[in-house]
């Protein structure tokens, strides 16, 4: 296929999330762990990571149909995971204390996968728009893309561009609006097989999903890689890595 343009998902797609959000929590857990004086076990910590970043208590489609705020729905996701580690809950004020620092230190920790910007490079120079499509607001992702060292976007379409969030057709169709082209004329890359893989072939756009893992049954219609190389190499219609 050769589309004229191409839009991503960010998280887990082109910046690696997962591995800063668990850095990030095992070291304020950490410090939180360390003033109570408590250790836990390599499990506890596998546990409380995999709750906190594979959100255990779907916290974050809470926040997305409006029931807590961002703030709220961190906040839960680290009670939540304290909760999967079998420990007692830190009391509200400690919480608020975890949540001062995170920010902070998540964003230090933003990058791309190792293929990301050799890919979007090669789109780039092929003369294919580039953009995104992201189940969080614009403002933010765009500050997490510069930050990764990915900057130049021709278009960010968030949660707060048009009011819907991903699988909603209409923020995929704002996306190719953004880049002046017809959905048809667009592919999509994202990492979740229903929310982006179902989300963009239903939108009538090019379906790629990426399995980093090689975990994830691919729905029907949807192409899956490997990775964001893979990704391009089908776009561009080079020699394909398609799993």
């Amino acid at each position: 296929m050769s589309p004229a343009g191409v839009l991503f998902d960010v998280d887990d797609t082109l910046v690696d999330l997962e591995g800063a959000m668990r850095a990030t929590f095992r070291e304020l857990a950490s410090a939180h762990l360390l003033r109570e004086g408590v250790v836990w076990e390599d499990s506890a910590w596998e546990a409380a990571e995999s709750s906190f970043c594979g959100d255990a208590g779907q916290q974050y489609a809470r926040y997305l149909a409006g029931e807590l705020s961002f703030l709220e729905q961190r906040i839960a996701r680290v009670r939540d995971a304290y909760r999967a580690a079998g420990a007692p809950v830190p009391d509200p004020q400690s919480l608020l204390h975890w949540e001062d620092g995170y920010e902070q230190a998540v964003r230090r920790r933003w990058r791309p996968f190792s293929d990301v910007p050799e890919a979007l490079a090669r789109l780039r120079s092929a003369g294919v728009a580039v953009g995104a499509v992201t189940n969080n607001v614009a403002a933010y992702q765009r500050a997490k893309l510069g930050i990764a060292g990915l900057g130049g976007f021709d278009v960010v379409v968030g949660t707060d561009t048009v009011g819907e969030v991903k699988p909603a057709p209409a923020i995929f169709h704002e996306g190719a609006r953004q880049l002046d082209l017809a959905p048809a004329s667009c592919a999509y890359v994202g990492d979740n097989p229903v929310v982006d893989g179902v989300g963009a072939r239903d939108a009538g756009l090019e379906s790629v999903l990426v399995d980093r893992k090689g975990i994830v049954e691919s729905p029907e219609g949807v192409t899956k890689v490997a990775t964001v190389e893979a990704a391009v190499d089908f776009v561009l219609g080079a020699p394909a890595r398609v799993e």
